[in-house]
């Protein structure tokens, strides 16, 4: 994979192209004949865990999440590192990150080099939660006094669409007619 990657001609600035799969069944078969492992379902899930766990540590080493200062990745080990109080508090808010303080992930840096673009890293880069709270932040701090949700009971239903429903001469609705077609 990491040669595939190097190559550039099945990975793109959004992952991987069409047809990867395949190359990757090829190579496997060329280096481990009659091992039976297929693109779909064996290479594909694979890729997929590995992916799941490179995503949760590199979380932590790169400082994405917040509160992740402190984490380091030592190559000689291949395991996170991080003072005691540092391991603590983490797996507190995100529980996936427990087993990483004494298993060991080899494959961290080729996997750097096979998922290293497919995600956003820098100082801008936001995890789901925290750019829910920066919608937060934004409307605390505008100058309209609107809320961003309009309780159900305030709700009026006459402002809505005016779109009537017409029927065809069978007595069917342009929405079964449109399905039929």
């Amino acid at each position: 994979m990491v040669e595939m990657v190097a190559s550039g001609v099945y990975k793109c600035d959004n992952g991987f192209k069409p047809g990867y799969l395949t190359k990757v069944e090829e190579a496997l078969n060329t280096t481990c004949p009659n091992s039976g492992i297929n693109a779909r379902p064996h290479i594909e899930s694979r890729l997929k865990s590995l992916k799941k766990d490179w995503v949760i540590v590199n979380d932590m080493i790169c400082g994405i999440r917040h509160g992740t200062s402190g984490f380091g990745f030592d190559s000689t080990s291949n395991m996170v590192t991080a003072p005691e109080d540092v391991w603590e508090d983490y797996p507190r808010n995100y529980p996936e990150a427990r087993p990483w303080r004494l298993k060991s992930f080899p494959h961290y840096e080729n996997c750097c080099i096979i998922f290293g673009n497919d995600r956003a890293t820098d100082e801008e880069a936001r995890a789901p939660e925290d750019a829910f709270e920066d919608v937060n932040d934004v409307h605390d701090s505008s100058s309209t006094s609107e809320p961003l949700t309009v309780p159900i009971e305030e709700f009026d239903a006459t402002h809505t669409s005016s779109r009537t429903r017409t029927t065809t001469t069978d007595g069917r609705g342009n929405e079964a007619k449109k399905r039929e077609r």
